[in-house]
């Protein structure tokens, strides 16, 4: 199974994850729930590409571009 970890700090909650494809559309939208220190999310109902990585955390928004392969 595919996953992308993301790890947070400390102090950092995130309300949601989106996975957004180049051309700007919405692939997928997780809320999490589960605070650790390491939040897995599934990827293996993605297609590989490039994306950009948003969450919505207690610090605001952020956004990294990763490959799923």
């Amino acid at each position: 199974m595919q996953s992308l970890n993301i790890k947070k700090g400390v102090e950092m909650t995130i309300d949601s994850i989106t996975l957004t494809n180049m051309l700007g559309q919405q692939v997928k939208t997780w809320t999490v729930s589960d605070q650790n220190g390491i939040i897995t999310v599934p990827t293996d109902q993605i297609a590989s590409g490039n994306y950009i990585v948003s969450m919505v955390t207690n610090y605001g928004a952020q956004s990294r571009k990763v490959i799923i392969q």
